[in-house]
């Protein structure tokens, strides 16, 4: 895999970390929202879903895509297959492809087309276009272009079967069930600028159809009437998404009536929303995170025992309750809850001051005395408040911690900058480009020869080819694979180049006349809600 600058998470990570991601869907009515304990009985058919939205849009081209418009995208595009919540039997379902096999060596992926499927601009869909979709999005090179770096050829073997070829043996199905970078869109699209998309067009497969698109104002989706999937008449026929920037009026509209849902909500908000009784109210796990990463390039923090001293010194259970009003949980490593190849053996460090100092006294720090320089996203108040309580904390090991807030995308341009004008500290929002570990193990900790985000500038050989052999055995020998990757995630913890304090909750919340099934929120792909699989 190359070693790509993933600009993405500059813009994505803001829409997660505006608040609790929430989905939120109260007293829900044929013709819009009303006003939450208005009775009347469900509507016979569900007609209209209205949802304020962040308006958060990058572009609508589903080959460039990568930041937070996937909420819109994942409901007007398909990929080939589907990555299934934790716990489910299979771990990939079928969507535009039936089945799938690999060949013996691994090399080799085959992939057997659903057929009597039409894009909305009435193209067939077929083995040609999903051709098309790959070397178009593949040559244009942006958004998530570099899952696919180790594809060398797409082949049509007829017109329901196409051939994936990869350089080496890899796991295939995470990238064909990738959130971007994997999406069939219709050949008719060819030679069409990202302007042309971002007029409002969409060339997909999925469930709805982009009917209007104002800029900062309003996205209207609606059914696609030819849709393989069929329709029942609790599916909504119309999702109206009027752009809510705030967060605190979001929810206003929502609990007068004025919207039947939001999409992120503050999270000093979701006791109320736990307290009214028209809405059930779940915390889901998410594959986002906070982490910090530490400068191992970089006296004191250079030395190991000084980084686990800083680990034991971190307060993990204050800093969750009073950044996130304890809606996340301790991380235990890179890897949140749900995600392979986590390793659920690792324990996660606790608060204990006193082996941290013990910890400095065997690093040769008895009577330390380190200013350290801290950034992170001034964006984010969550960071605020665990940067104050580092403060307190690490202070009683000698550290003084300098706080420097900055916007994100300054951090991270002084952090990928000359070695001695780089931070000491640095914490960040991160989650997985797809659903899988490597992404997260190779992006935060590989070794870099261009700083893209190993901004802990850690570099040892032993753990890249363990996660890349691991990578590369995968698709062949999972068990083996497994343990590579337990070996490395044995490394990060004794080695503590990032500190891991919290994996997020997923606030979600609906009244009682909606149901959402399992793919309407699924934890592998982030801030989208996919309304085909909301009903009433």
């Amino acid at each position: 895999m190359t070693e790509p600058t993933r600009a993405w998470r500059t813009t994505f990570f803001r829409c997660i970390g505006l608040g609790i991601v929430v989905m939120v869907a109260v007293g829900l009515a044929a013709c819009g929202g009303t006003s939450n304990g208005e009775s009347g009985g469900a509507p016979a058919k569900a007609d209209v879903l209205t949802v304020a939205d962040s308006g958060i849009v990058t572009t609508l081209d589903p080959r460039a895509s990568s930041s937070s418009e996937v909420r819109v995208l994942a409901n007007l595009y398909e990929t080939l297959i589907l990555a299934n919540p934790p716990g489910s039997p299979e771990p990939y379902s079928p969507c535009l492809a039936t089945s799938w096999e690999k060949s013996s060596d691994g090399l080799v992926w085959t992939f057997h087309l659903r057929e009597g499927v039409t894009f909305h601009d009435g193209t067939p869909f077929n083995a040609a276009a999903v051709k098309y979709s790959f070397d178009a999005t593949t040559k244009l090179g942006l958004g998530f272009a570099y899952i696919w770096s180790d594809l060398e050829k797409v082949r049509v073997v007829d017109d329901y079967t196409v051939e994936l070829t990869m350089a080496k043996s890899l796991p295939v199905e995470p990238l064909a069930a990738a959130q971007y970078g994997s999406w069939i869109f219709s050949p008719k699209s060819a030679g069409k600028p990202q302007e042309w998309w971002d007029e409002g067009r969409d060339a997909g497969t999925g469930p709805y159809v982009l009917e209007s698109y104002k800029p900062n104002q309003e996205i209207v989706l609606g059914r696609n009437t030819e849709y393989w999937g069929k329709w029942k008449d609790n599916q909504f026929q119309t999702v109206v998404l009027p752009t809510i920037t705030e967060p605190q009026t979001a929810r206003q509209m929502l609990e007068n009536g004025t919207v039947d849902g939001v999409q992120i909500v503050p999270a000093d908000s979701v006791p109320a929303l736990k307290a009214n009784p028209n809405l059930q109210v779940q915390e889901l796990a998410t594959l986002t995170s906070v982490i910090i990463y530490l400068n191992t390039q970089r006296a004191p923090l250079d030395n190991v025992l000084v980084r686990q001293a800083l680990a034991y010194a971190t307060p993990y259970q204050d800093i969750i309750t009073a950044s996130m009003n304890d809606l996340a949980v301790q991380s235990n490593g890179p890897m949140p809850e749900g995600l392979w190849p986590r390793d659920d053996t690792i324990q996660p460090y606790t608060y204990d001051i006193n082996k941290a100092k013990d910890l400095m006294v065997q690093a040769g720090y008895p009577d330390a005395n380190f200013k350290v320089v801290m950034s992170y996203p001034a964006e984010e108040s969550y960071h605020k408040n665990m940067a104050v309580l580092l403060k307190e904390s690490w202070a009683k090991i000698g550290f003084q911690l300098d706080i420097r807030p900055m916007l994100w995308a300054q951090a991270w341009e002084k952090a990928k900058g000359p070695e001695d004008k780089r931070w000491d500290v640095l914490s960040i929002t991160w989650w997985p480009g797809y659903a899988h570990g490597y992404d997260t193990l190779y992006e935060e900790l590989h070794s870099e020869t261009t700083t893209a985000f190993n901004l802990a500038y850690w570099s040892d050989k032993e753990y890249d080819n363990l996660i890349d052999t691991a990578w590369a055995t995968e698709s062949l020998d999972r068990p083996k694979a497994k343990a590579m990757y337990d070996e490395a995630q044995v490394m990060i913890h004794d080695q503590v180049p990032i500190i891991y304090p919290w994996d997020f909750l997923n606030v979600v919340a609906w009244s009682n006349k909606l149901k959402f099934e399992p793919m309407a929120e699924c934890m592998f792909y982030p801030v989208v809600i996919r309304y085909y699989y909301v009903t009433l």
